[in-house]
């Protein structure tokens, strides 16, 4: 069975896909185009700072990343919420579309929201 953090990794793309107008595949994907590298780096910081995802969940996740992939991913994400208000409201609309959407994710079998 998936640990409940992981379930949870399928809400939080979908929310990322939605806001960052990418599509979901396109976020896993290994396509480094800049909207979808941004996507990626948003989902990084979201999946281990709101869902509470481990590194190696997030890695495994996204197709068996390396852990200094994600780990750049998520320091990239931080510094740029703090340096770029766009990105910043993106990441507050994303954790409030996860927050607040009632729709239940197919994915997560019924134990994950979107």
């Amino acid at each position: 069975m998936t640990p409940p953090s992981t379930t949870h990794l399928h809400v939080a793309l979908r929310a990322v896909a939605i806001v960052f107008g990418v599509n979901p595949e396109a976020i896993v994907s290994r396509n480094r185009a800049e909207s979808l590298c941004v996507a990626r780096h948003a989902f990084c910081v979201i999946a281990t700072e709101h869902q509470t995802a481990t590194r190696e969940e997030v890695a495994a996740f996204l197709g068996n990343r390396h852990l200094d992939t994600i780990a750049h991913s998520i320091t990239t994400a931080l510094a740029m919420i703090a340096t770029n208000d766009k990105f910043q409201n993106r990441i507050i609309r994303t954790i409030d579309a996860i927050d607040t959407q009632k729709t239940v994710c197919p994915n997560c079998g019924g134990n994950g929201v979107l």
